[in-house]
């Protein structure tokens, strides 16, 4: 059996890096049927799963669908091929305060200044 490693990395608001990795000496042609395999990182934290529900859907959603186009089926037993990959993301968040102060009016009164982030 032939196993396709996925490698994402992600982050927050900057472009994400798809690293892909297979054996290079296989003839793909022969193959027309695949799967998927859970990667050994989801089975040991569970939770992960659970944390990129949605980036997993992603994945997967256009995985299949690309393979689907280019001819391959997809199958629960004895595929040709399985498919695996991890997700890796590193929440980062910038922000910049910008505050113009406030001032005092006519008989005391205080008016707010304003903030851009």
């Amino acid at each position: 059996m032939i196993f396709l490693l996925l490698l994402l990395g992600c982050r927050v608001s900057v472009a994400q890096r798809v690293k892909t990795n297979f054996d290079k000496s296989v003839d793909f042609s022969h193959f027309h049927t695949y799967s998927w395999r859970q990667h050994p990182a989801f089975e040991r934290k569970p939770e992960l799963q659970e944390q990129f529900s949605v980036a997993i859907e992603l994945i997967t959603s256009a995985v299949n669908q690309g393979l689907t186009n280019k001819g391959f089926l997809r199958v629960e037993d004895s595929p040709d091929f399985y498919i695996t990959f991890f997700i890796t993301a590193k929440a980062m968040q910038d922000v910049r305060t910008i505050s113009t102060g406030g001032w005092y009016g006519w008989g005391g009164f205080w008016c707010p200044g304003w903030t851009r982030k």
